[in-house]
């Protein structure tokens, strides 16, 4: 073998397993290192979306129970339209309640019909998820 080493710096060829293992090494620790900060990162973004995901969760909350508050007052306004009846309070609370109920009933149902048009007109298949990926 020819020894190198006397001349600027050159590595015999006797070092190469040497360094092919140190290159092994560095290998790893650089990918360990990668996994490591891909682990910090992931961690990071779960506990931002789960933060996002609460106000997300609150801001529902309290649009829910704005709405349940606006439809018992429309439910009582429609209540005082029936006062010049001879229904006592109660029966036009009631049929205030039913009256939107029947609304909102009435919603549902044309919803859920559009609903079912929309997915009678899909016809999944593998081919066509292929094509979209």
């Amino acid at each position: 073998m020819v020894d190198r080493s006397k001349g600027g710096g050159e590595t015999t060829l006797d070092d190469l397993p040497a360094l092919v293992a140190r290159l092994g090494a560095d290998l790893v620790e650089l990918i360990d290192s990668k996994l490591n900060l891909l682990a910090v990162q992931l961690k990071d973004d779960a506990t931002a979306y789960a933060r996002g995901s609460l106000a997300y969760v609150m801001g529902a909350l309290v649009g829910a129970i704005g709405f349940a508050l606006c439809n018992v007052a429309v439910a009582l306004v429609v209540s005082k339209t029936l006062a010049s009846t001879s229904l006592d309070a109660p029966t036009r609370y009631a049929m205030g309640f039913a009256v939107l109920g029947a609304v909102y009933l009435a919603a549902g149902f044309v919803l859920a019909k559009r609903a079912e048009r929309r997915l009678a007109g899909l016809h999944p298949s593998t081919t066509s998820a292929i094509r979209r990926s």
